[in-house]
C-alpha cells in the first residue's frame, strides 16, 4: 500500500495527513482531496493535453513543410524565369548583331558609276584614268587621286563632273603646283588634302582653295 503526503495549508499547519492509496484503486484522488490535489490530473485528461500537443506539433509541422514548398518553388520560378530573360537577350542580341554585320559586309548584287565614264580613260573633266584612292569630306563630297592624270579630282555630291583641286591635268613634274602618279589622299575636317606623290616620294599638303602643294615629307625626287 502506497501513502501519498499532503501539502499543509493554514488551517492544517505541521500536520501530515495519509490517505492510503491502492494500486489498482480506480478512484480519483483529486475527489477525496479537492482543496489539496487540483494539480493531479486523470489518465483521460493526460492522454487528452497529449494528443493536443501531439496534434498542434503535427499541424506545426505540416505548416513548415507547406510554407517551406511554397518558398522553394517560388525560388525554382524566379529561376526559370531569369534563365529565361538572360536566354532572350542574349538571343536578341546575337540576331541584332548578325543582322548588323549582315547588313555592312552585303555587296550589291548591281553597281552604277557614280564618276567617270565606263570603260573609256581620259583627262576630261568627267573622266578619269587610273583612279588609284578615293575618300569623303564631312559634306559627303567625293576626292579620286587620278593617278594617270597627275590629279586629284573633287566631285560634289551626285554631281557626275569633277574639279581638280590638287595637281595639273596629265602633268607629272617635281613643281610645287604638280603631281606625279598620286596614290593616296586624306581631306581633314577643314577641306585640307595630304597627298601620297607617289613618283615624286613626297607627301604633298594641298590647303582649301589652294593651286600649289607643300612638301611636308619626302625627298622631292623623281622616282
Amino acid at each position: 500500500m502506497n501513502y501519498v503526503e499532503l501539502p499543509s495549508n493554514r488551517n492544517l499547519q505541521n500536520d501530515l495527513y495519509y490517505q492510503p492509496l491502492n494500486i489498482d484503486d480506480k478512484r480519483d484522488q483529486r475527489y477525496i482531496f479537492p482543496n489539496h490535489f487540483s494539480f493531479i490530473q486523470s489518465k483521460a485528461e493526460l492522454n487528452s493535453k497529449l494528443n493536443s500537443n501531439y496534434n498542434y506539433s503535427k499541424r506545426f509541422n505540416t505548416l513548415f513543410i507547406i510554407c517551406s514548398t511554397i518558398i522553394f518553388l517560388f525560388a525554382i520560378a524566379a529561376m526559370a524565369i531569369s534563365i529565361y530573360l538572360l536566354i532572350h537577350v542574349m538571343e536578341t542580341t546575337k540576331t541584332t548583331s548578325t543582322t548588323t554585320t549582315s547588313t555592312q559586309l552585303r555587296w550589291n548584287s548591281t553597281s552604277s558609276t557614280i564618276v567617270g565614264i565606263t570603260s573609256s580613260s581620259g583627262s576630261a573633266s568627267n573622266q578619269l584614268y587610273t583612279p588609284y584612292h578615293l575618300t569623303l569630306d564631312s559634306n559627303g563630297s567625293l576626292y579620286v587621286a587620278d593617278s594617270d592624270n597627275h590629279r586629284v579630282q573633287k566631285y560634289l555630291k551626285s554631281a557626275s563632273t569633277g574639279t581638280t583641286v590638287a595637281g595639273k591635268n596629265a602633268t607629272a613634274t617635281t613643281a610645287l603646283d604638280n603631281l606625279y602618279y598620286p596614290t593616296g589622299i586624306i581631306v581633314d575636317s577643314s577641306m585640307n588634302i595630304y597627298i601620297a606623290d607617289t613618283n615624286n616620294n613626297q607627301v604633298m599638303f594641298w590647303s582649301n582653295g589652294a593651286s600649289s602643294g607643300t612638301q611636308i615629307a619626302g625627298s622631292n625626287q623623281l622616282y
